[in-house]
């Protein structure tokens, strides 16, 4: 992917001429141009590896029916948080997904009409939908039951559509957990564990703390083992503040965003991820043999065969235990903002909760 022009960096440089002559580019604007554009900042404390922003533009000439709001994507700033995105290719798979996957699978997600990414450095830059009046969720405010099941069925059909299929095996730009760009979260674990230790080690109980320092020690197990087949393409950041409900003005059912560290690996590294991160405690307590239920009935309704329940409720315990990395990781993490802090320590509380509920530590593959 070659950048076919200067790529903004900061907001600033989103000027009218460039609009123009990126959306021309991308055919999105054939006609006319862009005569002027409001930039309006958001997802503070929740868009870590990113700068988020929407895009009210008005025309000089322009088609009639052209979108007027937008919301588009660049880096984050020099720092830690851009050095990780840096590490683990996460802006070149975005733009990557959006070219290349998004339009193969009914799962909703943004339309883009924009996107450019340079290897050098990389500099990137999405202008996509804006999917307002539909609701982003939130770790920090409540969701329904409804809307879990949705968010768990229409994953479960997401990963139908991959698993384990040679369309799958062919994308060669997406990695496995098991490669080596994943396998830097042996180093990153081993270095965050005696951190979030010595900060949250009060809030766990001892067999938390024994199976975090089990994983510690075989992290590269772990990752071999949600690498085997069937495997399919997982989203690896599947949480409520990537995901679009529809409001009670309207919008999409149902979308996903955020297309950035997803990889090929074990689906259920996904429902782990969500179920015990997204969800307050008492609500997955109540909804999770329920959820993982509906995610099997689902995969098979879309045709996957040869996979039991035990299996998926055996690797949805690996996944539990496995996506406990992030609640650790977010110690070296800038967080940003007090809804940062309160981000990590709501996904901390659950994630000890689901460990201790489910006893992962016993799954770790030795």
């Amino acid at each position: 992917m070659t950048p076919t022009t200067l790529i903004p960096t900061e907001f600033r440089d989103i000027t009218p001429e460039w609009l123009t002559g990126a959306l021309r580019r991308s055919g999105a604007l054939p006609t006319g141009s862009v005569a002027s554009v409001r930039v309006e900042r958001f997802g503070e404390g929740v868009g870590l590896m990113g700068q988020i922003a929407r895009l009210n533009v008005a025309y000089d000439g322009g088609p009639a029916g052209m979108r007027e709001d937008f919301v588009v994507k660049i880096p984050a700033p020099p720092g830690p948080n851009r050095q990780m995105c840096v590490d683990y290719r996460i802006y070149e798979k975005e733009v990557f997904f959006y070219r290349e996957i998004a339009d193969r699978v009914s799962l909703r997600t943004a339309q883009v009409y924009y996107s450019d990414f340079n290897p050098e450095n990389h500099d990137f830059v999405l202008i996509l939908e804006d999917l307002a009046p539909a609701q982003v969720g939130s770790e920090l405010s409540a969701t329904t039951d409804d809307q879990v099941r949705l968010a768990v069925r229409e994953l479960a059909k997401f990963h139908a559509h991959w698993w384990d299929t040679d369309e799958m095996r062919a994308l060669d730009g997406i990695p496995y957990l098991s490669d080596p760009i994943w396998r830097q979260h042996i180093e990153f674990f081993n270095y965050c564990w005696p951190m979030w230790q010595e900060k949250f080690g009060s809030w766990a109980t001892p067999y938390v703390i024994e199976s975090g320092t089990k994983m510690a020690a075989h992290i590269p197990q772990l990752l071999d083992r949600l690498s085997e087949p069937p495997c399919t393409i997982i989203h690896m950041d599947y949480r409520l503040p990537n995901l679009f409900f529809a409001s009670e003005e309207g919008g999409v059912e149902f979308a996903v965003v955020d297309w950035q560290p997803y990889s090929r690996a074990c689906g259920l590294y996904d429902i782990g991820y969500f179920l015990t991160q997204s969800l307050p405690t008492e609500q997955r307590r109540r909804l999770q043999d329920e959820a993982v239920r509906l995610y099997h009935d689902t995969l098979v309704a879309s045709g996957v065969s040869g996979y039991s329940f035990d299996q998926c409720w055996h690797d949805y315990r690996l996944g539990v235990m496995y996506t406990f990395l992030y609640s650790v990781g977010t110690v070296a993490v800038d967080l940003g903002s007090e809804t940062g802090l309160a981000y990590q320590k709501a996904i901390t509380e659950r994630h000890i909760a689901a460990i201790d509920d489910l006893r992962t530590g016993d799954v770790i593959p030795m």
